[in-house]
């Protein structure tokens, strides 16, 4: 039996006040690398420890959402620049719906901010891309889902829908800015090329350090 003492308390509360209860938690990736799977995984994980979870993507389901997957699927047309536009749109939609969730609930984000950096980056100017993202504010915490360009053309070889950006020198260029923006934004990398349990498992891990469970 363990003797209490007011040390006891005084760690416990300790604990209790470094613990985390919310925060934007955004996945990021190259096509084919598992963000959807590894947020959903994610969000159910934290349910099941009985915290508030929210789980969310972009592009979203919104009315400029919908356009863009129109766009991202090649059915019409459009330039590089009004794609980036019509994606910092959205993800300002995106950051109305959910600015209110994250001081009481973990939000758990399918691609977010940069994924603008690193896809529409690709084509025009860094710096332009990130000003029209200016408002969108950073997530509290990021992870990379890293993979190689071969393996995701593996991956998504299958998919009904087809994407513009599925191309293996596109993916692998794309994969290249990512990395280039891990240590600007503390973005933890995690191998996606491993078994899905796996990565689950070191995604799991990064989250209960980083929220103090």
């Amino acid at each position: 039996m363990h003797e209490i003492t007011s040390d006891t308390f005084i760690t416990n509360s300790k604990s209790l006040a470094s613990m985390r209860s919310g925060g934007l938690i955004a996945l990021e990736g190259i096509d084919g690398s598992g963000t959807t799977t590894h947020s959903r995984i994610l969000y159910e994980r934290i349910c099941r420890m009985g915290m508030r979870a929210f789980l969310t993507y972009e592009p979203t389901d919104g009315p400029i959402g919908r356009i863009i997957r129109d766009f991202l699927s090649g059915k019409l047309r459009v330039e590089h620049d009004v794609l980036a536009l019509l994606f910092a749109a959205d993800r300002l939609f995106h950051v109305h719906e959910i600015s209110g969730m994250t001081k009481d609930r973990f939000v758990i984000t399918d691609r977010y901010l940069f994924s603008s950096i690193a896809y529409q980056g690709l084509f025009l100017p860094e710096n332009w891309v990130r000003s029209i993202n200016s408002r969108a504010p950073l997530p509290d915490l990021a992870i990379l889902l890293d993979i190689d360009a071969d393996t995701a053309i593996e991956r998504i070889k299958n998919r009904e829908r087809k994407e513009i950006f599925e191309d293996r020198d596109k993916l692998e260029r794309i994969r290249e800015r990512f990395l280039s923006l891990k240590d600007e934004f503390n973005m933890f990398v995690v191998d996606s090329r491993r078994p899905i349990e796996v990565v689950a498992d070191e995604i799991w891990s990064i989250f209960r350090k980083w929220a103090g469970i």
